[in-house]
């Protein structure tokens, strides 16, 4: 398989620095040699960011306009996306992740679906009084008209499919209606390959699917190197072989990494430990 591998320094939709080091952290721990021994590996870098400039905690979105500014930075990328190829992106914040799928969408168009494995469902509404960082959003960015973006045309939430996201953290307030939802409990309790299989087909048979795994889906006790951990998250374990089952369909067309927050004493492991389930998850590809 062809792969292309893009990073994205970026730390513009958090209160804190930190994710911005996840693509050094997993280049350092060799992705790309790992990758390279099942697959043919074209490294685009990194984009250049700006991580200084607009950090304000104003409602109702942190820091902006510095998100838009990067998401338009992100779509401007004309190389990221190239049929019967898979992108890898190694972000950076969950925020990232609005402009790396507006990209997505405008080379895939009415074919191009989301599936978020993520510990929650960033599907908040934004609240004038109320300041949060573009993460919080991103779901509703995408699927609702609004004045930070101009979302793509025609996308909903029957494009979406949530996996691996714990119920407590949703409440009513949350516009899910329409996601394709396969939540924690159903992952631990049918197992990867079984929900993996379901998820397969429920797919359109010409869909393009741009993962994004927030690795707060993770339990903080494997993967510490979280910018928000997640105490009761999936095991390790268990996300490798759900990621292992879902990517073995030719219609995962690409995958974006975030959350990644390293620190000195652990933040070298847990990059080998990401580095190994991505490789895993795709080496059957």
């Amino acid at each position: 398989m062809k792969i292309r591998l893009a990073g994205i320094p970026s730390n513009v939709g958090a209160l804190n620095t930190g994710t911005e080091l996840g693509p050094k952290f997993f280049r350092n721990a060799n992705l790309r040699e790992q990758l390279e021994k099942h697959h043919q590996v074209l490294d685009l870098g990194d984009l250049e960011v700006d991580n200084v400039s607009f950090r304000h905690n104003i409602a109702p979105v942190r820091n902006w306009p510095a998100p838009k500014i990067l998401w338009q930075k992100i779509i401007d990328q004309k190389t990221w996306f190239v049929e019967d190829e898979l992108t890898l992106i190694l972000g950076g914040g969950c925020s990232t992740f609005t402009g790396v799928f507006m990209n997505f969408h405008n080379q895939y168009g009415e074919r191009a679906e989301i599936l978020s494995i993520d510990h929650h469902i960033d599907m908040k509404i934004p609240d004038p009084e109320v300041c949060m960082g573009a993460t919080a959003y991103t779901l509703w960015f995408l699927t609702h008209k609004n004045k930070w973006i101009q979302k793509p045309a025609q996308f909903n939430n029957a494009k979406i499919t949530s996996m691996g996201f714990d119920k407590s953290n949703i409440d009513d307030s949350f516009p899910i209606e329409g996601i394709h939802l396969l939540d924690k409990e159903l992952v631990l309790d049918q197992g990867p390959a079984k929900v993996a299989e379901a998820y397969h087909r429920g797919l359109d048979k010409d869909a393009k699917v741009i993962i994004h795994l927030d690795l707060d889906v993770i339990n903080q006790a494997d993967l510490s190197s979280v910018y928000m951990p997640s105490p009761k998250g999936l095991p390790l374990e268990t996300v490798t072989q759900l990621l292992k089952a879902v990517c073995k369909d030719e219609r995962i067309a690409g995958m974006v990494i975030t959350e990644f927050s390293p620190n000195e004493a652990q933040g070298a492991v847990d990059a080998e430990r990401v580095v190994h389930m991505i490789c895993s998850a795709l080496e059957n590809r």
